[in-house]
């Protein structure tokens, strides 16, 4: 009998002991999972803020004329490292902006494409004038390093094309041309050395403009090859960093609205539709301390707002659209 109780109760024991295991296996799986989880969120986080360490530009500082930027450009596994979209430019507060044309990249209907069609319709010389500032303009992208901020590591560069063929584009290829040498690799590639300057704009302002670029002698990317793997390994892709907007967002643009982000609807609408809400909701308070609280209130729940867009004709200039 003695023996019988101390199998059973050892029997119980393993039951336990299984028992807890399994639910401490469950408890580990969940926070594995978990912190999984709340990894890749960072990572989309991350990738989803604009962060400049992510671009090269030619931008000049306010009192500055004139810079002498080196790069070096990284070589790809598909052959040519330029890669070829198609962009269209509006204006943001009297800022240029660009736009990814996701007819051209990924066969979608595009706004922008669609009111070039209409206008062109029409076979008046007004609208197809008009229809000029819904044009997609070729652009080059360009992952590079930027030797006076190599700690940010690689960064894309993105350019148009000049069709009187005296663009940015036109001025590597000669070197290349001219070296016949694959200026990108890692051993015997080359820097080069962008010569950039203030130009007055004939319509206001100035811009920055890359007015000659030279090669300098053969050199490694780096002697650190711990550093040459780290660049070489950056898996990040241009459309990591240049953002790809949907239609809807692109059509509130065309329509001459401003995009803002609903929280309720967890979708971009036009502001003016934020904006009849909030009247609405502040319409019926009495008090203007409260009216003022509550309008704040909607304001900072309800939308995140962009500036205003205008569809322009794009120019020949090489200029940043960039906001820094």
């Amino acid at each position: 009998m003695l023996i019988q109780i101390r199998t059973s109760i050892n029997k119980k024991r393993n039951r336990t002991t299984k028992k807890n295991n399994l639910i401490m296996s469950e408890k580990q799986t969940a926070l594995e999972a978990m912190l999984a989880q709340y990894e890749t969120a960072a990572s989309q986080s991350s990738d989803s803020t604009f962060d400049p360490a992510n671009y090269f530009t030619t931008y000049l500082e306010d009192g500055v004329n004139n810079k002498i930027k080196r790069i070096r450009i990284l070589p790809t596994a598909n052959g040519t490292p330029f890669e070829e979209v198609k962009v269209h430019s509006a204006k943001v507060d009297g800022k240029n902006r660009k736009f990814t044309c996701i007819k051209h990249l990924e066969d979608k209907p595009c706004p922008f494409c669609e009111a070039r069609a209409v206008l062109l319709a029409t076979g008046k010389k007004d609208d197809e004038e008009l229809a000029k500032s819904y044009n997609a303009r070729t652009m080059y992208i360009v992952k590079v390093i930027d030797r006076d901020l190599e700690g940010d590591g690689p960064k894309f560069w993105r350019f148009p094309m000049n069709f009187k063929k005296e663009g940015i584009f036109d001025k590597i290829m000669a070197i290349v041309r001219m070296l016949k040498q694959d200026i990108t690799n890692i051993e015997t590639g080359r820097d080069l050395a962008l010569n950039i300057e203030r130009i007055k704009n004939p319509r206001g302002g100035t811009y920055p403009a890359v007015n000659s670029i030279q090669s300098l002698d053969k050199s490694l990317l780096s002697e650190d090859v711990t550093l040459v793997e780290k660049w070489l390994d950056n898996k990040k892709v241009w459309g990591d960093v240049y953002s790809l907007k949907d239609y809807d967002y692109l059509k509130i643009i065309v329509d001459g609205e401003i995009p803002a982000w609903d929280k309720k609807t967890e979708k971009f609408v036009p502001k003016s539709v934020l904006d009849a809400q909030i009247e609405d909701v502040t319409d019926g308070i009495e008090s203007e301390v409260n009216m003022g609280a509550n309008a704040q209130a909607v304001l900072e729940t309800s939308d995140v707002t962009e500036s205003s867009y205008v569809a322009e004709v794009d120019t020949e200039e090489d200029t940043d659209d960039l906001p820094f």
